[in-house]
């Protein structure tokens, strides 16, 4: 099928936290549209999976620079879901601003079978 698709909107993040993003544990074609829009760097972490061999699991880290406007922008994915996933098929990602609030854009992506 050559159709066209709408992008998901952005969801903004303003506090640091650690959301949980169910992915149904499948994330092989899972990705992260990424927005640094804070005048500090931020870090995105995602905690090494649990419910899988330890030898399998493995935590993932990304930094976005500091820009003041939404300059520093990352596509980050596909993801191994055997690294990241937990038991229930969901994976967690931790965001950290340097100083002050994060002001981070941010949107899931799942591509579709071919």
């Amino acid at each position: 099928m050559n159709g066209g698709a709408t992008k998901p909107t952005f969801q903004a993040c303003d506090t640091d936290a650690t959301v949980p993003v169910n992915a149904g544990g499948s994330t092989d074609r899972l990705f992260l549209d990424i927005e640094n829009a804070d005048d500090a760097a931020v870090t995105l972490t995602i905690p090494a999976g649990t419910g899988v061999q330890a030898h399998q699991a493995k935590a993932l880290t990304l930094t976005l620079a500091a820009s003041g406007s939404p300059t520093d922008k990352r596509f980050w994915g596909p993801f191994e879901s055997q690294m990241i996933c937990k038991a229930d098929g969901t994976f967690d990602l931790t965001i950290d601003a340097a100083t002050g609030a994060p002001a981070l854009n941010i949107r899931a992506i799942r591509l579709p079978k071919m």
